[in-house]
């Protein structure tokens, strides 16, 4: 399913374009090799757009361009509480200041990024106000968890940490988590 929310600038050219794919927003840009999309919110002042299972692809196809994923917007997510598991692709290389804020039924993260660089801000926690009992899968192919990864996830259940070859920034990357009883699992 695709559905292009574009805007024509003149002479055929046009900015980077806000679709839907597979019921997930994106802007899109570049092209050929530099072909990107980046998670985007539904562009409405409604909150909550997602719910249920999400899993961001590595690729998307827009007319005949294949764009990789490499990046999800400030507040994409914003007050979906009814995001219940969020699967983060290879290619996303940031996560934006307060991305899934207040998903309150968010019970699940997997993150597959392979070279994430940034996620959220010292104050603007990406997982902010996510308060459901939560389980985080490091995908064994990370090689990085940036400084406030995980911030904001206040009920962390348990963390299966698989990366084989990951170095990390500091310890920041739980910031506010106040989970009491956590289970780590580390590798299979």
């Amino acid at each position: 399913t695709l559905i292009v929310l574009g805007c024509l600038l003149g002479a055929g050219e046009m900015r980077a374009q806000k679709v839907l794919i597979d019921g997930i927003y994106y802007t899109l840009s570049g092209s050929g090799d530099d072909a990107y999309a980046t998670v985007v919110d539904n562009g409405t002042t409604a909150p909550g757009t997602y719910s249920g299972n999400v899993v961001i692809p590595n690729t998307v196809d827009n007319n005949e361009v294949t764009y990789k994923v490499t990046s999800i917007a400030s507040q994409s997510f914003k007050n979906s509480t009814g995001l219940t598991s969020v699967t983060i692709p290879a290619n996303v290389k940031s996560i934006g200041n307060k991305a899934f804020d207040g998903c309150t039924s968010l019970a699940e993260i997997n993150l597959n990024a392979t070279d994430l660089t940034s996620v959220g801000g010292s104050s603007n926690y990406s997982f902010n106000g996510c308060t459901h009992s939560c389980v985080v899968n490091i995908g064994e192919d990370v090689t990085s968890l940036p400084t406030y990864a995980f911030a904001g996830l206040t009920n962390i259940s348990q963390i299966n940490y698989n990366a084989t070859n990951c170095s990390t920034s500091n310890s920041y990357i739980w910031n506010s988590s106040t989970s009491t009883s956590c289970v780590l699992t580390i590798g299979d």
